[in-house]
């Protein structure tokens, strides 16, 4: 469903990515592993259409997306949930995952599909984001990213800054709406929790791709345990 090949971004002379190349299927969770400053948020930004790369190819379901904005890919099926949850913090529950609709119409069936994926939602659905936890704060971001009923979802760093249990019920979720046949693309510092739902992995290191295969194989190598998994 999502290729991309030979990637490269460039910030002010200094390449960021250097011809990164993976792959997405539908319905797959692919996880991309590596430090801070590996080029991660960077890649994302790149398959969204926020950053424009100086080289590569990027298609999603065939369709080359070089000359499509961040609003025609949204459009095509593709979300993206950034780093740092980045909700609106004056508006309430409810507006914040408004916003994330392509369309009015049958907003309140897609509402009510985020509620039960995240019950807490619902009861917080008339305050205001702002006064929400950073785990509250986050499932809103990923609900917003969801009402679009997106074919992919791009999830940077869902993990950041929260509790060991908020995290693993981020998790969960995940790999609730994986399994319900959304497609999905992770970035995680945490290797180990996201190998072990991922299908498959890449771990970037100072913007190329150094490794890859399923989540098993690379949970289990000693370069992946000695750099990301305290091994």
């Amino acid at each position: 469903m999502l290729e991309v090949a030979a990637l490269s971004v460039r910030y002010s002379g200094l390449t960021a990515l250097d011809h990164v190349g993976l792959t997405v299927a539908p319905g797959e969770l692919v996880v991309v592993v590596g430090a801070n400053g590996a080029g991660k948020s960077t890649l994302f930004k790149a398959i969204s259409g926020t950053v424009r790369p100086v080289a590569g190819r990027m298609s999603f379901d065939c369709r080359d997306l070089e000359r499509t904005s961040p609003a025609q890919r949204a459009r095509m099926g593709i979300a993206h949930v950034l780093e740092g949850r980045r909700v609106f913090t004056d508006m309430t529950v409810e507006e914040n995952l408004a916003v994330g609709a392509m369309s009015r119409g049958r907003i309140a069936d897609r509402l009510q599909e985020i509620y039960d994926l995240f019950p807490m939602l619902y009861e917080k659905r008339r305050e205001h984001a702002g006064r929400l936890s950073g785990g509250q704060q986050q499932m809103l971001a990923i609900g917003r990213g969801l009402m679009s009923r997106p074919r992919l979802i791009l999830l940077d760093e869902p993990s950041m800054g929260l509790a060991p249990a908020v995290v693993e019920t981020i998790f969960q979720r995940i790999a609730e709406i994986h399994a319900a046949g959304t497609a999905a693309l992770l970035v995680e510092q945490r290797a180990d929790e996201a190998l072990e739902i991922a299908e498959r992995g890449y771990v970037l290191e100072r913007g190329r791709v150094v490794l890859e295969g399923d989540g098993e194989a690379l949970a289990t190598d000693r370069r992946v345990q000695t750099a990301y998994l305290g091994g």
